[in-house]
């Protein structure tokens, strides 16, 4: 029992508070409220209150008690509300230091954050004197982006900290709250916290645990990044096992050596040795997390996240978001380079780096100001009292067992809501598709006799353009991705689709259901699945393997696509063996799915593709595809979907280039509403725009049984068809361009939601 509980009787500081009266007496008690007013609340409350929960609501909305100090009033822990000098107001968090408060410090009447520490980082006379030692070099820091400290005592055995008190958000909550932050805005955030650091660098202290909840922003004044625990990370001890896997910061012999998800690669191996750069590290992990709203390494297992820091590179920043600029990945890149030696040396050279890709902090501002306050909400009653660990500053027992998550076992209703996610970005292609078969099938078909094997595909007279850029690493990934010979390839921009707000709008409710059960494999499908890329080769519309590309393959996730579909390590070929598997698609036909590199599902219809597009993604010196990489790279970046349709892709036994269609490429757009941009490079001009109508028109009598072609109807109907240019006598180029407004997308979603029985 804490020495503080000893200064009252039992039955006062332990018992819940029943009465008003009683209530009354703990305010007076403990000092909660001034003499005046004690005297109005005694002269009205056995009038107007009859229970106490009634008051403290009373003395909650005049601004006298706050919402804490009632829960622990009413819980009897009014005793723990005062510490030396100060008033504990709000609970704030907690920490490997401690638990932190909002208190008012009395004599000054000013407002600061009161970090009560565990007491075994100050168990011993040795590690107290380094605490005071520690304590006393942080609080010479004086610097507008790091927290200041302002006191350091105790009061009998309980040691704490007062320090600046800071209205607004840990990047954590900022980025948990708003997804991936602006880019120009997140290299703001990380410029400033770099400023901060080289203040404490240059005063010979190391934070060793740099993370985003570590850096606050503030709300007054507006985007001002503050560096919490600065210099102080200290020792502490945790269980192994799974309780290991709930603790935010990792233990090795007993010494903090950093949180997993952040830590530098030297660091691991030994704390006490590392220097400044290990916090560069750290702080470009926690640029990662900003950028993209995912860890670096997300997956469960500690020492599968360390070995990863060690040894792996990140999921490229720039494949989750194409917008992020080559310059700020290479800044990126450096400060997470494995060795200490390769990155930046000191701080202000990241913020110097970073400074011309700032907008400033007014941008900053709006982001943070955008995130609501949350508050805690008073008890109603006290017939079940909260936890110990959630109302004693005193407090610091392990974290309840995190209970183990069985993976979701697959139903028929799962099934169907996984069709439906899978269903809105392939209704998509699947329109594509038949938009080009309808227009080409207006050509005479090719006897069967006239040749028994499949037409070379000619040559393309469309004028070769400007070299494309030098390859980057998310084009590599994307091209290995898409066999040679492809005739058909669409991009899906998962994470565009997914945020658009017409999908957000109607399908949310149908996602849920499958997030929830993805996240339970410690997956976020709105920023871990990035892109399906989905191939089609020449010789039938069946021929086809999609690719499921993230940053998603975690164990977890590994062992449920194991049971899920039945996977077998099997060596399809002369490849490498391969966990290979099943599956049954609309219409009764079987395709296959693999995990290829280790890190990617992806299904096709024959061992074939399988075994090649894995052997592309292994090769490290495959030349590119320069042909592919020009059509890819003029994709923009809200494109949710980016397709390419070829010359050589066969509709009824022959070439398109043969009914008059060289290439057909363009974006889809998903927003509020959904916006068509496509190129077509054609031979008859006016017979390409009559074949365009006669499909609108076969669509718009096809969306009349089925819902899912009403958004292609839709698109294709009286669709702008502008004559870019003559390229020579052969070809002329078109733009094709139409969009769906918002309120006819909704009539469309809502129709396909009720025909599909989508609706949870």
């Amino acid at each position: 029992m804490h020495w503080l509980r000893f200064r009252l009787p039992t039955t006062v500081a332990h018992m819940a508070v029943d009465t008003v009266n009683t209530l009354i007496d703990a305010l007076r008690q403990f000092g909660i409220l001034d003499d005046h007013q004690l005297a109005l609340i005694e002269r009205e409350a056995a009038q107007q209150f009859e229970e106490p929960r009634q008051l403290a609501r009373e003395l909650i909305t005049r601004g006298w008690l706050t919402k804490y100090q009632a829960k622990q009033l009413l819980l009897g822990h009014g005793s723990e509300l005062t510490l030396g000098a100060y008033r504990l107001l709000e609970r704030l968090g907690s920490g490997g230091m401690g638990q932190v408060f909002k208190a008012l410090h009395v004599p000054m009447n000013r407002y600061v954050a009161l970090k009560i520490v565990r007491p075994e980082l100050v168990a011993d006379a040795k590690t107290l004197k380094r605490f005071r030692r520690e304590v006393q070099a942080v609080a010479q820091l004086s610097h507008p982006n790091i927290v200041t400290v302002f006191d350091a005592s105790q009061v009998g055995d309980t040691h704490f900290l007062a320090m600046e008190y800071i209205d607004g958000l840990d990047l954590s909550a900022l980025v948990r709250d708003s997804a991936p932050l602006p880019v120009d805005v997140a290299c703001d955030y990380i410029r400033q916290a770099a400023l901060g650091l080289q203040h404490a660098n240059e005063r010979g202290l190391i934070h060793r645990d740099v993370k985003p909840g570590n850096l606050l922003i503030t709300r007054n004044p507006p985007g001002v990044v503050k560096i919490l625990d600065m210099g102080l990370a200290r020792p502490v001890r945790i269980d192994g096992g799974e309780n290991l896997k709930a603790q935010s910061a990792l233990t090795i012999d007993g010494s903090v050596v950093g949180t997993p998800d952040f830590m530098s690669p030297e660091q691991a191996k030994n704390s006490s040795t590392v220097d400044k750069r290990a916090d560069y590290y750290s702080l470009g992990c926690t640029f990662y997390y900003c950028l993209t709203a995912r860890m670096p390494f997300p997956v469960k297992n500690v020492m599968e996240k360390l070995i990863k820091h060690q040894m792996e590179q990140p999921y490229p920043a720039e494949l989750v978001r194409g917008e992020i600029p080559a310059a700020v990945c290479a800044i990126l890149q450096k400060m997470m380079a494995k060795k200490a030696d390769d990155r930046y040396q000191n701080a202000d050279e990241i913020a110097a780096a970073l400074t011309p890709f700032c907008r400033g902090t007014a941008a900053s501002a709006a982001v943070v100001d955008a995130v609501p306050v949350t508050e805690e909400i008073v008890p109603s009653g006290v017939s079940t009292p909260l936890p110990a660990s959630d109302t004693s500053p005193f407090n610091f027992g392990p974290p309840p067992p995190k209970a183990e998550i069985a993976a979701p076992k697959p139903n028929r209703a799962q099934a169907r809501l996984m069709l439906a996610l899978c269903g809105l970005a392939a209704g998509f292609l699947l329109s594509i598709i038949l938009v080009v078969a309808i227009v080409a099938g207006a050509s005479e078909k090719k006897s069967a006799s006239s040749e028994a094997t499949q037409p070379a595909p000619p040559q393309s007279t469309v004028p070769t353009k400007p070299e494309p850029p030098a390859l980057r690493y998310e084009d590599k990934l994307l091209l290995d991705c898409i066999p040679d010979r492809a005739a058909f390839v669409a991009v899906v921009n998962i994470r565009q689709l997914m945020n658009a707000k017409a999908v957000d709008a109607h399908f949310d409710p149908t996602l849920k259901p499958i997030f929830a059960n993805i996240e339970q494999l410690n997956i976020n499908p709105r920023t871990q699945f990035d892109r399906v890329v989905v191939s089609i080769v020449p010789g039938s519309p069946d021929r086809f393997v999609a690719v499921l590309l993230g940053n998603y393959m975690s164990a977890e996730a590994n062992d449920f696509f194991h049971r899920q579909f039945k996977l077998e390590s099997r060596r399809v070929g002369e490849g490498a063996e391969l966990p290979v598997g099943t599956i049954e698609t609309e219409g009764g036909r079987k395709e296959s799915v693999a995990i290829v590199r280790r890190s990617f599902l992806a299904v096709a219809s024959d061992l074939t593709l399988l075994r090649e597009v894995d052997q592309r993604l292994r090769e490290t010196n495959r030349p590119a595809n320069e042909r592919m990489l020009k059509y890819l790279s003029g994709s923009k970046p809200e494109t949710a979907i980016r397709f390419l349709l070829f010359g050589s892709y066969v509709v009824n036994e022959e070439p398109l280039e043969s009914a008059g269609i060289h290439d057909l490429t363009g974006d889809i757009l998903v927003s509020d509403r959904v916006e068509l941009d496509a190129v077509a490079h054609v031979r008859d001009a006016k017979q390409f725009r009559e074949r365009l109508r006669t499909v609108g028109s076969t669509f718009a009598t096809g969306a009349l049984f089925d819902p899912r072609l009403a958004i292609p109807a839709a698109l294709l109907r009286s669709p702008r068809i502008e004559t870019v240019t003559s390229v020579n006598p052969q070809t002329t180029e078109l733009r094709i361009k139409n969009s769906i407004p918002p309120r006819e997308l909704d009539i469309i979603l809502k129709a396909v939601v009720k025909r599909f029985g989508l609706t949870p």
